[in-house]
């Protein structure tokens, strides 16, 4: 076991399957924040659509209101 784990380590193989798994789960990692993040601009770009709607009901309300 011991004589496998020398071997393991003094080789470049195992060391660029290493490198290509971590480089993987990097690329994973940052693909699945890529994503979140286009899923929170979407909503906050839902809020202000509200957000901007009920302002301009509330204004035109307003004006309303004044007129009469």
């Amino acid at each position: 076991m011991v004589e496998w784990l020398k071997l393991a380590a003094g080789s470049k193989d195992v060391a660029l399957a290493l490198s290509l798994l971590f480089n993987a789960a990097a690329c994973t990692a940052i693909w699945r924040l890529y994503k979140s993040r286009e899923a929170l601009q979407e909503k906050v770009t839902g809020l202000l659509v509200s957000l901007v709607s009920e302002l301009s009901r509330t204004t035109t309300r307003l004006l309303e209101r004044d007129r009469i």
